[in-house]
C-alpha cells in the first residue's frame, strides 16, 4: 500500500512537472509525424511512458515508418504554387509531376531553390493595396500613387517602405480592426466584450497597442518567456529594492569595482530571478557550491540567506580540475552554475560531471545559460543580423571570456541527463533590454514563428532546475557534442 502511495506521488508530481506525457501528446505525434490514427488504444496507451514529449517525439522521428516517408500529395503541391510562388501551377501535367518528392520538406525546398522563386517578381497591385489596408489603414490617394509602389522587387521591401514611412512613424488612433486583430493574434480568443474593444481605440498607433498586449499579465501567462517576475516559477519573492540594495552594499565595499556595477546593472533581472530561486531551494540553509562565484552576488546572498553555508568555485579550471578533490564529494546540498556554460570550449561534460560528484544525492543544481533559440535571435537572424546577443569580441581578454558555443533547451537537458541528473523543470526567460525593446516591435513576426515553431522555449535564457540521480566513474561524452576523433 505504501508503494502503491508512493508511485501514485511520483506519477502525480511528474505530471505536474510536465514530465510524463499525456494522451493527447501521443496523439498529436500520430496525426502530424506518422499522419495516421494509432492502431489501437493499447497501442496509444503503451506510448504514456515517455517522461518528457522531446523523447516521445524523437521515438517518432527515429521510427521505420517516419524514416522512411511517403509521396507527397496533390494538396501538397498546390500549397507550395500557392504559399511560396504566389500563384497557381501551368498544368495538371506540371502539378502532378511534383508529387514524386517523398516528403513535404524536400517539396517545397525544389520551389524555395527555383529560379522563379530566387529571383523574385514586382509587387502586384494587391500587395500595394494590401499595405495600404493593413498599415496605414486607409486607401491609396489616387491609382497613380498606388501604381507608383509597384516598382518594389519584393513584398518585404514594399511593406518596409510603408513602416518606414512619416505617416505610419507618427502614429494614429487605431480601429476597432486593429484591437482585433491583437486579441486574435496575440491573445489567442476574442474580446470578452465589445466595450473592452473600444476601450483600446484610444490607443495613437498600432505599435503601441501591441506592446500594450504583449505586456500584459495573461499574455506572460501565455507565453513563458515574456515574464520577468520570478513569483510564477519561484514561491519565493525578495523585494528587487531589497535585492538591489544587497548587491550595491557588499560586505566589502572596495570589492564592487565599475566593471562590477555595470554587470551588476545588466544582468540585474537574472540575478534577482537566481536569488528567488535559492530562497525557495534552501528554506532550512544547507551547503551551497557556488560555479559562478562573484563577489557581490556571494555577498547578497549572506545577506539575504544567511542560513546557506556558501563555497565559490575561484580560479580553477572548469573543464580542467578535479573539484570533488578540492572541495569534496557528495558534500553539497545545491550547486549554483549560472552563465559558465556558454563560456567552455572542449569539455562541458567534465564540469557536469565534476558538479554531479560534489552534490548528495538528490541534491539540487540550478543552471542558466543563454538561449541559442530565443525570439529575438530569431528576429534578428529573420532581419539578416548575427543571431546571438552575446557575440562580440572582447580584446586583449582570454578566450574563455566571449561567448564560445550557445545552447538550447534540448541540448542543456541532454548533457544534464547523460552525467548523472534527473531535469526536474527548464524554461526560459526574457531577462535583457534588449530583448524587452525588440520584441513589441515584431509582433507579427512573432505570432508567425510561435505558430510554426516545434518548441515554446523563446526567452533570452535558459534556466534548468535539476537534481542528482546517480554518480558516474566519469563524465559521458557522446557523439552529439563531442567530434569523433578516429
Amino acid at each position: 500500500m505504501a508503494n502503491s502511495r508512493a508511485a501514485r506521488w511520483i506519477y502525480l508530481r511528474l505530471s505536474q512537472l510536465g514530465l510524463l506525457v499525456s494522451r493527447d501528446d501521443v496523439l498529436w505525434c500520430y496525426h502530424y509525424l506518422l499522419g495516421r490514427e494509432p492502431e489501437s488504444e493499447s497501442d496509444l496507451l503503451s506510448k504514456i511512458h515517455y517522461r518528457s514529449f522531446r523523447a516521445l517525439a524523437q521515438s517518432f522521428t527515429d521510427s521505420p515508418e517516419y524514416l522512411q516517408g511517403r509521396t507527397v500529395s496533390r494538396e501538397d503541391v498546390l500549397w507550395c504554387y500557392e504559399h511560396i510562388l504566389g500563384r497557381a501551377p501551368e498544368s495538371e501535367i506540371v502539378l502532378l509531376s511534383k508529387m514524386h518528392y517523398r516528403s513535404f520538406r524536400a517539396l517545397a525546398q525544389s520551389f524555395t531553390d527555383s529560379p522563379e522563386y530566387l529571383q523574385g517578381r514586382t509587387v502586384s497591385r494587391e500587395d500595394v493595396l494590401w499595405c495600404y489596408e493593413h498599415v496605414l489603414a486607409r486607401a491609396p490617394e489616387s491609382e497613380s500613387v498606388l501604381l507608383s509602389k509597384m516598382h518594389y522587387r519584393s513584398f518585404r521591401a514594399l511593406a518596409q517602405s510603408f513602416t518606414d514611412s512619416p505617416e505610419y512613424l507618427q502614429g494614429r488612433t487605431v480601429s476597432r480592426e486593429d484591437v482585433l486583430w491583437c486579441y486574435e493574434h496575440i491573445l489567442g480568443r476574442a474580446p470578452e466584450s465589445e466595450e473592452a474593444v473600444t476601450s483600446f481605440m484610444s490607443t495613437r498607433d498600432f505599435r503601441s497597442l501591441v506592446s500594450f498586449f504583449l505586456e500584459s499579465v495573461e499574455f506572460a501567462g501565455r507565453h513563458p518567456s515574456s515574464s520577468d517576475s520570478p513569483a510564477d516559477v519561484w514561491k519565493s519573492s525578495i523585494p528587487p529594492d531589497v535585492f538591489r540594495e544587497a548587491l550595491f552594499q557588499p560586505l566589502n565595499p572596495q570589492s564592487l569595482t565599475k566593471q562590477d556595477r555595470d554587470y551588476v546593472n545588466l544582468h540585474f533581472e537574472r540575478l534577482w530571478h537566481a536569488m528567488n530561486a535559492l530562497a525557495d531551494l534552501s528554506p532550512s540553509g544547507g551547503r551551497l557550491i557556488d560555479f559562478s562565484a562573484r563577489s557581490h552576488f556571494s555577498d547578497a546572498m549572506g545577506k539575504l540567506l544567511p542560513d546557506v553555508e556558501q563555497t565559490g568555485v575561484n580560479g580553477v579550471n572548469y573543464e580542467l580540475d578535479d573539484y570533488a578533490h578540492l572541495y569534496g564529494e557528495s558534500s553539497f546540498d545545491i550547486c549554483l552554475n549560472m552563465e559558465v556554460l556558454e563560456h567552455l570550449i572542449f569539455d562541458p561534460a567534465h564540469m557536469v560531471w565534476s558538479m554531479n560528484r560534489m552534490l548528495k544525492t538528490g541534491g539540487l543544481l540550478f543552471l542558466s545559460t543563454p538561449n541559442a533559440v530565443a525570439m529575438t535571435n530569431a528576429l534578428h537572424w529573420m532581419n539578416g543580423d548575427s543571431p546571438t546577443l552575446w557575440n562580440q569580441v572582447i580584446p586583449g581578454k582570454p578566450y574563455y571570456e566571449r561567448h564560445n558555443r550557445d545552447w538550447t533547451p534540448s541540448e542543456v537537458v541532454r548533457l544534464l541527463e547523460e552525467n548523472g541528473f534527473t531535469v526536474l523543470n527548464v524554461y526560459t526567460r526574457d531577462f535583457y533590454s534588449s530583448s524587452h525593446e525588440l520584441l513589441p516591435q515584431h509582433s507579427r513576426d512573432i505570432s508567425y514563428l510561435q505558430s510554426h515553431a516545434r518548441h515554446t522555449y523563446f526567452g533570452d535564457t535558459i534556466c534548468v532546475l535539476a537534481s542528482k540521480q546517480e554518480s558516474l566513474t566519469g563524465p559521458v561524452r557522446n557523439t552529439w557534442l563531442y567530434a569523433d576523433q578516429d
